[in-house]
């Protein structure tokens, strides 16, 4: 199939997910009056799902684009980049069509991956799968969770969408997206709680 990526093809380019800066100091651009928005964040692996204008879809880590012989945290053993695949051209038909994306675009969703352990009497592991991280337990198989959408023309950087629409899209085509805890003003959300039970499990149904 070669709308499966191949070893070692990196023919969409990759582009690394920005760290988020530290203070608002270093968002010189930042229109006054900007509304802000809370999710959780997840304690996994940066992840990311592309897809162009052919169907061909690429999955990569923070650090680059995943050879087919790399199976990340047991991604490819345990079929998740295949169940990734439909969903991943969906949210770039979607993306073309609500405008967010010309026809020749790659969109690439940006994520977190997470799981692969759930210590609860009544949950049954997945055999021979590791976490992803530990000390905060989501779901014990693999799950992978959007947080941002980035649209890619030919030859130039990408452009992240709206969040709203980002989650409008990717829920659509099928994807899990970061919920929101909270928006509006920055003094408001500042006011939201840093330490707090995930809401992710009970959205996983656990």
């Amino acid at each position: 199939d070669a709308s499966i990526q191949q070893p070692g093809r990196t023919g969409m380019g990759f582009t690394k997910y920005p760290k988020i800066p530290l203070s608002t100091k270093d968002m010189p651009d930042l229109p006054a009056g900007a509304e802000w928005i809370v999710t959780e964040k997840l304690h996994g692996a940066n992840f990311s799902v592309a897809c162009d204008a052919d169907g061909k879809v690429e999955f990569a880590k923070r650090s680059g684009p995943l050879p087919l012989e790399e199976d990340f945290y047991s991604f490819r053993s345990q079929r998740l980049d295949r169940r990734l695949q439909e969903p991943a051209r969906r949210v770039r038909a979607l993306a073309v069509r609500c405008g967010l994306a010309a026809s020749g675009d790659i969109v690439c969703v940006f994520g977190e991956l997470v799981g692969g352990h759930y210590p609860h009497p009544d949950v049954n592991p997945v055999p021979g799968l590791q976490p992803v991280q530990r000390g905060v337990w989501y779901s014990p198989d693999l799950r992978f969770i959007g947080f941002d959408l980035a649209v890619t023309p030919h030859h130039q950087p990408p452009r992240y969408t709206d969040f709203d629409a980002a989650a409008s899209c990717c829920e659509a085509a099928g994807f899990l997206f970061a919920a929101v805890l909270a928006r509006g003003t920055l003094p408001h959300c500042l006011e939201s709680p840093i330490r707090f039970s995930s809401r992710l499990p009970a959205r996983l149904g656990l």
